[in-house]
């Protein structure tokens, strides 16, 4: 997005999806894509590098730079 939040309304509990930055702002790298899902408790979880899900607390999820 041009201000840097979206938010995602209709997803199916359980199904992973994939956010991934396709284009970033001038001057930036693409930040890594992320694998997620809607928990049946409409909590987000996050795929963590070794398979397994971290619960967000704020149901925000959130793209960072990779680190250099």
């Amino acid at each position: 997005t041009d201000k840097g939040s979206l938010i995602i309304h209709g997803l199916l509990a359980e199904e992973e999806y994939t956010l991934s930055e396709t284009r970033p702002a001038d001057g930036y790298a693409t930040a890594n894509s992320i694998v997620f899902r809607v928990a049946d408790s409409n909590k987000v979880e996050v795929k963590q590098e070794d398979g397994t899900w971290k619960t967000k607390d704020n149901n925000h999820v959130i793209i960072r730079l990779p680190l250099s």
